[in-house]
């Protein structure tokens, strides 16, 4: 029986190898290969593409930081600190970044311009090019006085060419290169704005706003530090260095990472139904073939060398494709992502594939523990025998399943408050879906029989397999819902940005403009026709401490909310409750005394991702000052008003002393002030205004990648699924087969035993989708009325022609999948085969 080896392990190792590769073969084990793919594509997938994000963004930091340190902050380092950093390191420079409009002819574009020294670049070289070829040429020496570097897009946009004159104000700035590449764009890399570089004595006499302040510095990696206790001194700052390992956006991604890798848990539980519904075989076949080799004379230590073979060739065989498949849909990411950041890279190593094949087969090994279990404890004459499995091992199943899940939900979490709020609606929306699939199969038995024989019928033997018939349709629910939602997102938010006017906000959008500029604009408005609809004063203001500890040390989670409040963010002030506010906690009163501080009403999410308290204090760096105010409210934004909203508003009838105000809101502007914009640009290059179809640009570009995220999401959803109801199918087709046949025995004809397998799938199909477009609907109605203001009208005929048409194709595919168990041979259906 056993090939011929001199050892007796590697005889019965080769013997099981045949026979696991006979019984892929003969596609006995093919459900379990399918869902083991789509699991392992999903985890390898996720798993290339944080390990690739993360070795790229360390070797960005290490080539383009430009420096051994930065420290960027919003305003200038005070000349104390700046001398006691410049006194340890051995070279800085000093670069300011201002976000303005250029124009030329009739075109206008916004750009991040960044202003250099003549110490510029510390370190690496500058690479430019002075022909439209864009064959690179390499510089120490950034551009001359009087000079501009654009790069090929921005020339582009301008349609400038080399040789002309840019309008800078008073200015006159002589375009004499393309910028290519800068040795200190990491903090650019991820940005998708358009860049130029000047000398900074070319635009002094502007006196332009400066948005960021950065400087450089060449130094020894034990002075590290000295450095940081320098800038510790300064909370509003941020330091970026090649000894510390700190991307500035190295967060985010891990964010996103873990996020992505806590949405794998309904995947395995998806893939671990469908592995315990389609394991009776696999496992029958398994341990019939050891109850044979123990009666043919194997010891029974080989059992696990059995067990060993199988697993290893299986997860060999499921890893492989998965593996290729994962690095394909990496490289097509990457290649989607370039084109909002050219320069993205996914960097592999060779151990990124280890850690995805370690994680894998630890899921694996996990998923499929309870069936070696059986195996291995069960004797040879219960081997041969076609055993149930017992409650005990089904409970050992899900006590496995279960630990799965907890390993992946502890691996990929870094915020509680989120992971729980993502399993607490994973774990509501699964059980509502089985209480309703428990209630509707028990109306059989509450009287439903007597109106209709056939279908009680139906419900009673759906009953007997309530467990199943629940999980096919828990699943169908979850992927339906995805689907219906990615496709109603992209669908209603699509359409409401194509017939939305935003009639009161108008169709030009300000979002900075100081007093000279505002004035300028409202003399432009009158001369062209158009008008203002709304403005807003603030003030500027970075977040720096919370009751006297610095934001980074203070027991806050990752979120987008902390990231953003590290900058300067807009602070309003108001005497009395904004009317589009209302008031969640707390109290609004503008009142202060000389020894009070100032009361501030914080935004409700902002309030709880913070973990702010009422009574709480928090600084504000504000120019060169530190303003405190007392948490005294908690606010939030209602719609039907202004859709112009601030996350914190000081109750107070005046601005903070001795900082710069600037105002924001809307205008409608006529067809014939469009193109005379370009005249206020130029004479106002800093004055940033926008038009709401370019913010609708924007938002249908992202719109378009969630969706396509989510529809990747719900296809693998779908493809689980599918896979579990045809394992559901497989695991009691040969009851099905006796049950039909003792119902022809009974009378029945081929009919009525169709019309028992269409309701059948009806109730499977009707129910999850029912739920899957009131939970679509919902949503979309809450989205619509509390986020946009606007009222819910979608197209309630294509609703129910997309239900229909989800019903019956789920349900034609399941008639087709148990076509064999339509038979009218009584004998052959009696008879097991």
């Amino acid at each position: 029986m056993f090939a011929n080896h001199s050892s007796p392990a590697l005889n019965v190792c080769s013997v099981a190898l045949q026979q696991t590769l006979l019984l892929t073969k003969k596609g006995q084990n093919w459900l379990t290969l399918a869902s083991l793919s789509v699991l392992f594509f999903y985890l390898c997938f996720i798993t290339l593409v944080a390990q690739g994000v993360d070795n790229y963004l360390t070797q960005n930091l290490k080539q383009l930081l430009g420096a051994d340190s930065v420290i960027q902050m919003n305003r200038q380092i005070p000349s104390k600190e700046l001398a006691a950093l410049n006194r340890i390191a051995s070279k800085g420079s000093q670069t300011q970044l201002y976000n303005i409009t250029f124009t030329h002819a009739a075109n206008h574009q916004l750009v991040q311009l960044k202003a250099v020294d003549n110490n510029y670049p510390l370190q690496g070289q500058l690479e430019y090019s002075q022909s439209k070829t864009l064959i690179g040429k390499q510089s120490s020496e950034a551009p001359s006085i009087n000079h501009i570097w654009l790069e090929p897009r921005l020339a582009a946009a301008l349609d400038i060419e080399i040789g002309e004159t840019l309008i800078l104000g008073n200015t006159l700035l002589l375009f004499k290169a393309y910028l290519l590449h800068e040795p200190d764009r990491l903090h650019e890399g991820h940005s998708s704005d358009m860049r130029a570089l000047v000398h900074r004595d070319s635009i002094q006499a502007q006196q332009l706003q400066v948005k960021q302040y950065r400087y450089l510095f060449n130094h020894n990696d034990e002075h590290i530090e000295d450095i940081q206790k320098i800038q510790k001194t300064m909370p509003d700052s941020q330091l970026f260095s090649k000894v510390l390992g700190q991307h500035p956006v190295a967060a985010i991604y891990q964010r996103v990472e873990k996020f992505l890798g806590l949405l794998s848990v309904l995947l395995i539980i998806l893939a671990g139904i469908t592995l315990l519904l389609s394991s009776r075989k696999t496992s029958h076949a398994l341990s019939r073939f050891i109850a044979v080799c123990l009666a043919n004379g194997m010891d029974k230590k080989y059992k696990l060398h059995i067990l060993l073979c199988n697993s290893l060739f299986t997860l060999l065989l499921s890893f492989a494709p998965a593996l290729v498949l994962a690095i394909f849909s990496a490289g097509v990411f990457e290649q989607s992502t370039q084109n909002l950041m050219p320069d993205f890279t996914l960097i592999w190593q060779p151990l990124d594939l280890l850690n995805v094949l370690v994680l894998c087969s630890a899921l694996y090994f996990g998923l499929f523990l309870p069936v070696w279990i059986n195996v291995f404890r069960t004797q040879p004459i219960q081997l041969l025998a076609a055993h149930c499995a017992k409650v005990t091992h089904l409970s050992l199943n899900v006590f496995f399943l279960s630990m799965m899940m907890a390993g992946i939900v502890y691996w990929y979490s870094d915020n509680w408050t989120l992971t729980t709020l993502l399993l607490g609606s994973l774990t509501l929306c699964i059980v509502g879906l089985l209480a309703v699939s428990t209630l509707v199969l028990n109306l059989g038995r509450w009287g439903l029989g007597k109106h209709g024989k056939l279908l009680g019928f139906t419900l009673y033997l759906m009953r007997q397999r309530i467990t199943v018939k629940a999980a096919q349709m828990m699943s169908l629910g979850l992927s339906i819902t995805l689907l219906l939602m990615a496709a109603r997102v992209h669908q209603d938010i699509t359409s409401m940005l194509e017939h939305f006017k935003y009639t009161q906000q108008g169709n030009l959008l300000i979002t900075q403009i100081n007093p000279p500029q505002r004035t300028a604009l409202e003399q432009f408005l009158a001369r062209n026709g158009s008008e203002l609809k709304e403005l807003y004063q603030y003030q500027y203001a970075q977040l720096t401490h919370i009751n006297n500890t610095p934001l980074y040390d203070a027991d806050i989670p990752v979120s987008d909310t902390l990231s953003t409040v590290q900058k300067p963010i807009r602070l309003h002030w108001s005497e009395r409750l904004p009317s589009n506010n209302k008031l969640e906690q707390g109290q609004w009163s503008s009142a202060v005394n000389s020894n009070t501080l100032i009361n501030i009403s914080v935004e409700d999410e902002v309030f709880n991702e913070l973990n702010l308290k009422l009574g709480d204090q928090i600084s504000m760096q504000m120019t060169e000052q530190t303003q405190v105010f007392n948490v005294a409210s908690v606010h939030s934004f209602v719609s039907g008003s202004s859709n112009i909203t601030f996350w914190f508003v000081a109750q107070s009838s005046k601005p903070v002393p001795n900082a710069s105000i600037y105002s924001m809101g809307s205008a409608q502007l006529t067809e014939k002030a469009w193109p005379q914009l370009t005249d206020l640009w130029q004479a106002h290059p800093t004055m940033r205004l926008q038009s709401i179809d370019s913010i609708l640009s924007k938002t249908r570009t992202y719109l378009n990648i969630l969706t396509g995220a989510v529809f990747m999401y719900s296809g693998l959803i779908s493809v689980l699924t599918i896979l579990l109801i045809i394992a559901a199918i497989q695991r009691h087709l040969l009851e099905d087969k006796k049950r039909n046949g003792l119902l022809v025995s009974f009378g029945l004809n081929k009919t009525q035993q169709y019309k028992i397998a269409t309701y059948e799938w009806l109730i499977i199909t009707l129910l999850p989708t029912i739920s899957a477009f009131a939970c679509v609907y919902f949503t979309m109605n809450a989205f619509y009325q509390y986020e946009l203001g606007l009222a819910y009208n979608p197209d309630h005929f294509a609703l129910l022609i997309q239900a229909l048409c989800i019903v019956i194709i789920i349900t034609l595919l399941g008639l087709f999948f148990t076509r064999k168990q339509f038979t009218n041979n009584v004998r052959s259906l009696l008879v097991e085969q």
